[in-house]
């Protein structure tokens, strides 16, 4: 239910004198509601933060039986990991965590039972709300959450972002066996998973890495079985192949691939991934030895240790791989790791979480540009609508002119003139919408074929409102032509 709040004589002062708030006395019962309410700089968050504990004041300041004020800094951050609950005014977010991962970060700070913080899950919608976001860029769910860091030579961390999670590949440095053996080893690593990359089949990106994080990636819930040797494969949903089929691999991508550069060197398929709507759906996964070895290169082991697989590696042995995928021990740890990965001129350290909210604030950007753009187009459109229907009244002139002049109420003439520049308007913004569905379907096709990122395109209430506003707009402007064609005399217009 909550702790009362008792408060007595609080003053607060900066730290050179200044008296910034004073409150004689405040009591609230467990579980009452206050509201705070003043003009800027009348002490709203210096007041909260002095409740909070966050501040040093004078006074008391009593939730329950415990008067933070009188308590250490230290005591009163355990008590409100304890007691409290805190939305910060600003908005402050690790923008390299998911929403749950953002939540778990917080809960495992308190003092719950671990099966209370198992419970902490992103709030209903949020996920829905993620997949509409700009470009519904995926990133396989396991990579985005947990703030996992990507380690890979200096460089660019889109370029490496886009090769190593969302399988573009690349030409880039890799990173050699000493710098593996650094990242492998460290205490807090759980995983290490080389990400390798160059080869193909069928247009799916072949990727070799580690028997752990293709269990990671998955979640455990592989149709079939992991690969236990070189030679073997687990495959993406939608990579065409199926558990107990054989393919050779081709060298490159695309329509440079090619095709007799591993002949003679067959990989069986013995898992299937689930589907996760991201281009690892596509993937096949291979063990990191076999990329070595089909391009006739040492396999990362001693030659007497026979045909295992996995680490740990020979740094000797080791012939590169262009990225690391690092999972912490503990979510804590992941920002140390980032820091000390990061050596210039070795190698870099980034959260791909990061880089792709750094890419969704430049492409947010565009879209409001493009966005200014719309609406000079639907202007533009609107003043070629509007010059339309005047054309149109000086070509059926006569016509209407005979109406008035059988008499026919100038009301009924301009609901004529009106009613049909208004069913024009609905028939072309009906067709707008249904053929900018079409073509944004085409092109979100083409971009997911292209890239392997699922891109979709839908009609949502931002397109439905900006068609009904400009329907509703140009229809105002269409009784600019009816009440010109009243206004022409019915001898004049006869006579044309």
């Amino acid at each position: 239910m909550g702790l009362a709040l008792h408060v007595r004589d609080l003053t607060v002062a900066s730290r050179r004198g200044r008296l910034l708030l004073t409150l004689p006395a405040l009591d609230l019962p467990a579980g009452g509601l206050l509201g705070v309410r003043g003009p800027s700089g009348a002490g709203k968050s210096t007041f909260l933060n002095a409740l909070s504990g966050l501040l040093d004041a004078k006074g008391r300041v009593q939730w329950g039986e415990t008067d933070i004020a009188s308590l250490s800094p230290e005591r009163r951050t355990a008590f409100r990991a304890a007691q409290m609950g805190m939305i910060f005014q600003d908005f402050l977010l690790f923008e390299e965590l998911s929403a749950e991962a953002s939540a778990r970060a917080t809960a495992t700070r308190c003092r719950s039972p671990p099966e209370k913080l198992s419970t902490v899950r992103a709030p209903e919608g949020t996920a829905s709300r993620d997949r509409r976001s700009l470009a519904r860029l995926r990133m396989p769910g396991r990579l985005a959450a947990g703030a996992n860091c990507a380690v890979s030579a200096p460089g660019s961390e889109l370029t490496m972002m886009m090769a190593a999670v969302y399988l573009q590949a690349s030409d880039v440095p890799l990173l050699d066996g000493a710098a593996y053996d650094l990242i492998a080893n460290h205490p807090q690593v759980k995983i290490a998973a080389p990400i390798a990359f160059g080869d193909s089949y069928n247009g799916a990106p072949v990727v070799g890495t580690i028997a752990d994080f293709v269990t990671y990636l998955s979640d455990d819930r592989i149709e079939g079985r992991l690969f236990r040797k070189s030679g073997e494969a687990v495959v993406g949903a939608a990579a065409g192949l199926k558990v107990g089929d054989s393919f050779t691999p081709q060298h490159g991508h695309g329509a440079s691939a090619d095709d007799e550069a591993h002949e003679g060197f067959e990989i069986e398929v013995v898992g299937l991934l689930p589907r996760t709507g991201s281009p690892w759906d596509r993937a096949v996964l291979i063990p990191v030895e076999t990329v070595w070895e089909v391009h006739g290169l040492a396999n990362g082991h001693a030659f007497d240790e026979g045909d295992r697989i996995g680490p740990p590696f020979d740094p000797a042995l080791f012939p590169g791989t262009p990225a690391v995928i690092v999972r912490a021990k503990e979510l804590w740890a992941n920002y140390a790791l980032r820091s000390e990965f990061t050596r210039k001129g070795e190698m870099m350290a980034f959260f791909p979480g990061t880089v792709l909210s750094n890419l969704y604030r430049v492409m947010g950007d565009v879209r409001q540009a493009m966005s200014v753009m719309s609406v000079v187009t639907q202007v533009l459109v609107a003043a070629s609508v509007l010059l339309g229907l005047f054309i149109l009244s000086r070509l059926f002139q006569r016509q209407l002119a005979m109406l008035r002049a059988l008499g026919a109420p100038r009301r009924f003439v301009m609901a004529v003139v009106w009613g049909y520049g208004v069913a024009l308007l609905m028939a072309g913004t009906v067709l707008g919408l249904v053929f900018g569905l079409g073509a944004a379907s085409v092109l979100s096709q083409v971009v997911t074929a292209r890239t392997d990122i699922l891109v979709t395109a839908g009609i949502g209430w931002p397109e439905i409102t900006l068609a009904l506003a400009f329907l509703s707009a140009t229809s105002v402007l269409s009784l600019i032509p009816a009440v010109i064609v009243l206004a022409r005399p019915i001898v004049e217009s006869l006579r044309a």
